[in-house]
Protein backbone atom coordinates (compact mmCIF):
# COMPACT_ATOMS: atom_id res chain seq x y z
CA UNK A 1 0.00 0.00 0.00
CA UNK A 2 1.65 3.53 -0.93
CA UNK A 3 0.33 5.22 2.16
CA UNK A 4 1.71 2.50 4.32
CA UNK A 5 5.37 2.89 2.52
CA UNK A 6 5.00 6.33 2.39
CA UNK A 7 4.56 6.26 6.73
CA UNK A 8 7.58 3.67 7.07
CA UNK A 9 9.74 6.08 4.93
CA UNK A 10 8.96 9.05 7.27
CA UNK A 11 10.32 7.07 10.68
CA UNK A 12 13.18 6.25 8.53
CA UNK A 13 14.11 9.24 7.43
CA UNK A 14 13.42 10.96 11.13
CA UNK A 15 15.93 8.49 12.50
CA UNK A 16 18.36 9.45 9.59
CA UNK A 17 18.24 13.00 9.90
CA UNK A 18 17.90 13.30 14.04
CA UNK A 19 20.05 10.81 15.07
CA UNK A 20 22.76 10.42 11.44
CA UNK A 21 22.38 6.90 11.77
CA UNK A 22 22.41 4.72 8.39
CA UNK A 23 19.12 2.65 8.39
CA UNK A 24 20.02 -0.39 6.10
CA UNK A 25 17.33 -1.72 3.60
CA UNK A 26 17.55 -5.57 4.76
CA UNK A 27 16.64 -8.51 2.48
CA UNK A 28 15.18 -11.37 4.52
CA UNK A 29 14.50 -13.85 1.77
CA UNK A 30 13.07 -16.56 4.42
CA UNK A 31 10.08 -14.08 4.74
CA UNK A 32 8.95 -15.80 1.60
CA UNK A 33 7.99 -18.70 3.72
CA UNK A 34 6.57 -16.63 6.11
CA UNK A 35 3.28 -18.59 6.49
CA UNK A 36 4.23 -21.79 6.57
CA UNK A 37 6.83 -20.78 9.08
CA UNK A 38 4.06 -19.27 11.21
CA UNK A 39 2.04 -22.51 11.18
CA UNK A 40 4.81 -24.71 11.50
CA UNK A 41 5.60 -23.05 14.68
CA UNK A 42 2.34 -22.75 15.87
CA UNK A 43 2.33 -26.76 15.89
CA UNK A 44 5.55 -26.87 17.31
CA UNK A 45 6.96 -28.91 13.98
CA UNK A 46 4.42 -31.51 14.69
CA UNK A 47 2.99 -33.13 11.53
CA UNK A 48 -0.47 -32.16 12.92
CA UNK A 49 -2.54 -31.21 16.32
CA UNK A 50 -5.29 -29.74 17.66
CA UNK A 51 -3.84 -27.95 20.36
CA UNK A 52 -4.76 -24.74 19.31
CA UNK A 53 -8.51 -25.75 18.61
CA UNK A 54 -8.51 -26.94 22.00
CA UNK A 55 -7.28 -23.76 23.47
CA UNK A 56 -10.10 -21.67 21.32
CA UNK A 57 -12.20 -23.67 23.56
CA UNK A 58 -10.82 -23.17 27.07
CA UNK A 59 -9.27 -26.79 26.58
CA UNK A 60 -12.60 -28.42 27.34
CA UNK A 61 -13.58 -29.63 23.49
CA UNK A 62 -12.52 -29.35 20.01
CA UNK A 63 -13.34 -26.58 17.70
CA UNK A 64 -14.72 -27.88 14.52
CA UNK A 65 -13.01 -25.47 11.88
CA UNK A 66 -15.05 -26.29 8.56
CA UNK A 67 -18.28 -25.60 10.81
CA UNK A 68 -16.70 -22.24 12.24
CA UNK A 69 -16.05 -20.93 9.05
CA UNK A 70 -19.35 -21.53 8.19
CA UNK A 71 -20.74 -19.66 11.10
CA UNK A 72 -18.25 -16.79 9.95
CA UNK A 73 -20.06 -16.40 7.12
CA UNK A 74 -23.53 -16.33 8.38
CA UNK A 75 -21.81 -13.90 10.78
CA UNK A 76 -22.32 -16.05 14.05
CA UNK A 77 -18.58 -16.41 14.92
CA UNK A 78 -16.63 -14.93 17.41
CA UNK A 79 -13.18 -16.32 15.93
CA UNK A 80 -10.91 -14.26 13.23
CA UNK A 81 -10.61 -16.03 9.79
CA UNK A 82 -7.16 -16.54 10.19
CA UNK A 83 -7.55 -18.31 13.82
CA UNK A 84 -10.34 -20.71 11.83
CA UNK A 85 -7.95 -21.24 9.17
CA UNK A 86 -5.11 -22.56 11.43
CA UNK A 87 -7.27 -24.77 13.02
CA UNK A 88 -8.27 -26.07 9.78
CA UNK A 89 -4.73 -26.52 8.68
CA UNK A 90 -3.53 -28.10 12.21
CA UNK A 91 -5.09 -30.86 11.37
CA UNK A 92 -4.48 -31.52 8.28
CA UNK A 93 -0.89 -34.09 8.73
CA UNK A 94 1.98 -31.95 6.68
CA UNK A 95 5.24 -33.51 6.18
CA UNK A 96 6.79 -30.45 5.64
CA UNK A 97 6.11 -28.76 9.12
CA UNK A 98 9.08 -30.24 10.81
CA UNK A 99 10.99 -28.79 7.74
CA UNK A 100 9.63 -25.41 8.33
CA UNK A 101 10.22 -25.37 12.35
CA UNK A 102 14.01 -26.16 11.40
CA UNK A 103 14.09 -23.02 9.12
CA UNK A 104 12.14 -21.29 11.47
CA UNK A 105 14.61 -21.31 14.31
CA UNK A 106 17.48 -20.60 11.62
CA UNK A 107 15.53 -17.43 10.64
CA UNK A 108 14.98 -16.70 14.64
CA UNK A 109 19.12 -16.96 14.72
CA UNK A 110 19.27 -14.94 11.68
CA UNK A 111 17.67 -11.99 13.10
CA UNK A 112 19.22 -11.97 16.43
CA UNK A 113 22.38 -11.64 14.56
CA UNK A 114 21.59 -8.97 12.42
CA UNK A 115 19.99 -6.61 15.47
CA UNK A 116 22.24 -7.71 18.20
CA UNK A 117 21.85 -6.06 21.59
CA UNK A 118 21.04 -2.38 20.20
CA UNK A 119 19.70 -2.77 16.73
CA UNK A 120 15.93 -2.41 15.75
CA UNK A 121 13.77 -3.65 13.12
CA UNK A 122 11.36 -1.14 11.60
CA UNK A 123 8.68 -3.97 9.76
CA UNK A 124 4.69 -3.14 8.65
CA UNK A 125 2.19 -4.50 10.86
CA UNK A 126 -0.02 -4.74 8.28
CA UNK A 127 0.54 -3.91 4.46
CA UNK A 128 -2.18 -1.50 4.45
CA UNK A 129 -4.41 0.30 6.52
CA UNK A 130 -6.49 -1.16 9.37
CA UNK A 131 -9.47 -3.50 8.08
CA UNK A 132 -12.74 -3.86 8.99
CA UNK A 133 -12.14 -5.46 12.50
CA UNK A 134 -12.88 -8.89 12.86
CA UNK A 135 -13.76 -9.56 9.45
CA UNK A 136 -10.14 -9.49 6.69
CA UNK A 137 -11.24 -8.88 3.14
CA UNK A 138 -10.89 -12.93 1.70
CA UNK A 139 -7.99 -11.43 -0.53
CA UNK A 140 -6.04 -10.45 2.23
CA UNK A 141 -5.94 -12.88 4.67
CA UNK A 142 -2.56 -14.01 5.37
CA UNK A 143 -1.87 -10.31 5.66
CA UNK A 144 -2.13 -10.60 9.44
CA UNK A 145 1.80 -12.84 8.49
CA UNK A 146 3.48 -10.04 9.43
CA UNK A 147 2.41 -9.58 12.51
CA UNK A 148 2.44 -13.71 13.06
CA UNK A 149 5.77 -13.74 11.61
CA UNK A 150 6.89 -11.75 14.47
CA UNK A 151 5.06 -13.21 17.32
CA UNK A 152 5.78 -16.74 16.32
CA UNK A 153 9.06 -16.32 16.36
CA UNK A 154 8.86 -14.50 19.80
CA UNK A 155 10.24 -11.44 19.42
CA UNK A 156 9.40 -8.50 21.40
CA UNK A 157 7.59 -5.69 19.05
CA UNK A 158 6.01 -2.71 19.78
CA UNK A 159 3.12 -1.26 17.32
CA UNK A 160 3.58 2.62 16.47
CA UNK A 161 0.92 4.33 15.13
CA UNK A 162 1.53 7.03 12.24
CA UNK A 163 -1.65 8.79 11.69
CA UNK A 164 -4.26 8.38 8.78
CA UNK A 165 -4.10 7.11 5.53
CA UNK A 166 -5.13 9.07 2.09
CA UNK A 167 -9.06 7.32 3.32
CA UNK A 168 -8.61 8.46 7.13
CA UNK A 169 -7.71 4.80 8.23
CA UNK A 170 -4.93 4.46 10.88
CA UNK A 171 -1.33 3.02 9.47
CA UNK A 172 0.93 1.37 11.64
CA UNK A 173 4.47 -0.08 12.05
CA UNK A 174 6.41 -2.11 14.17
CA UNK A 175 9.56 -1.64 16.38
CA UNK A 176 11.02 -5.00 16.45
CA UNK A 177 14.51 -5.98 18.95
CA UNK A 178 16.28 -9.01 19.41
CA UNK A 179 15.12 -11.66 22.28
CA UNK A 180 15.19 -9.78 25.86
CA UNK A 181 15.80 -6.28 24.38
CA UNK A 182 11.76 -5.18 25.35
CA UNK A 183 12.77 -1.93 26.58
CA UNK A 184 14.75 -1.36 23.05
CA UNK A 185 11.54 -1.31 21.24
CA UNK A 186 9.74 0.23 23.85
CA UNK A 187 12.16 3.49 23.68
CA UNK A 188 11.79 3.80 20.57
CA UNK A 189 8.28 3.86 19.85
CA UNK A 190 7.66 6.69 22.63
CA UNK A 191 10.30 8.37 20.12
CA UNK A 192 8.15 7.72 17.51
CA UNK A 193 5.14 8.97 18.92
CA UNK A 194 6.72 12.31 20.01
CA UNK A 195 8.13 12.64 16.56
CA UNK A 196 4.94 11.35 14.38
CA UNK A 197 2.07 13.03 16.44
CA UNK A 198 1.09 9.19 18.25
CA UNK A 199 -2.72 7.91 17.67
CA UNK A 200 -4.99 9.55 15.79
CA UNK A 201 -8.70 8.37 15.82
CA UNK A 202 -9.84 7.57 12.59
CA UNK A 203 -12.69 9.91 10.60
CA UNK A 204 -16.04 8.79 11.26
CA UNK A 205 -16.51 8.61 7.60
CA UNK A 206 -14.45 6.55 6.93
CA UNK A 207 -15.87 3.37 9.44
CA UNK A 208 -18.98 4.16 7.83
Amino acid sequence: DRDQKLAHRRVVEYFENKDKVHVTRLRLNRLRYAVSLWSAMMVDGQMSTRDFSLTLCNRTSYLNGYHELLRKFLFRSTHTLPAIGLVILEAIPNKYNEYFHKLAHKFYDEIQVLLGNNGILFFPTFPQSAPVHGWPVLMNTFDYIYCGIINALGLPSTQCPLGLDSQQLPLGIQCIAARGHDQLTLTVAQEIEQAMGGWVPPSLVALV
